[in-house]
């Protein structure tokens, strides 16, 4: 049978926090069923730390979804994504990077990325409870698309996405396009010249009943898979 793979990015510190992992868990697993739905194919769920080529093969997976990640990247040991960092690089499976999987790709081809910078003066918080004074994205946005490609369709210009980060690509990934930006960060989804590898710094998987544009992206994504 073949199936998704969901490989959660999330340092295996937050995760042995029970007062925080308990509802990422919860998070994981309403993404896990909406990609299911969508798909028509199962999704398996894997910590990045176990997930390597051969195993990728042997459970027969079409697509890899990667998630975001509430840890700073700057408090990982990075020889811990060797095996997912080839497989990003190798790009023998479709890549849809969310957030932090969007800035992992960027990190696997050698581009920053950091904190959006501070809060500028009389701008308001949209979170306060969440990285205090830091500019953030948190809520849902319209995001510009700046050329057309089949991730896209059917959402027309200024599609709405969840968004929640205060980091950001500082650069462009060698051999990327961009193809939207939004008001506050200029590199909102990119997408491999020749390669079904996609990132998105907004979280298409949080679409709620009142903004479906995240669903109709995520259904985009797997028939560019050929699911």
């Amino acid at each position: 049978m073949t199936m998704l793979c969901y490989v959660v990015l999330e340092h295996s510190r937050y995760l042995a926090d029970l007062t925080r992992s308990e509802p990422e868990l919860a998070r994981l697993l309403r993404h896990k069923f909406r990609f299911e739905e969508i798909s028509g194919l199962p999704c398996l769920i894997q910590h990045y730390t176990r997930v390597t080529a051969e195993k990728l093969t042997a459970w027969k997976v079409q697509a890899l979804l990667l998630s975001g990640n509430a840890t700073d990247w700057d408090e990982y040991d990075m020889a811990g994504f060797t095996d997912l960092k080839r497989i990003i690089r190798e790009g023998n499976w479709p890549i849809l990077g969310l957030c932090g999987g969007m800035q992992l790709i960027g990190l696997v081809h050698d581009v920053p990325c950091g904190p959006m910078g501070r809060l500028p003066e009389g701008m308001a918080d949209p979170d306060p409870d969440y990285q205090p004074g830091m500019l953030k994205e948190k809520g849902y946005y319209p995001i510009d698309i700046l050329c057309s490609d089949p991730l896209f369709e059917g959402l027309g210009k200024r599609p709405v996405f969840s968004e929640s980060h205060y980091w950001e690509l500082k650069a462009m990934p060698p051999g990327f396009i961009r193809l939207a930006e939004s008001d506050l960060s200029p590199i909102q989804a990119i997408r491999h010249q020749t390669r079904p590898v996609y990132g998105t710094l907004f979280h298409p998987e949080e679409y709620s009943e009142e903004c479906l544009d995240g669903k109709q992206l995520l259904s985009n994504f797997f028939r560019i898979c050929g699911l």
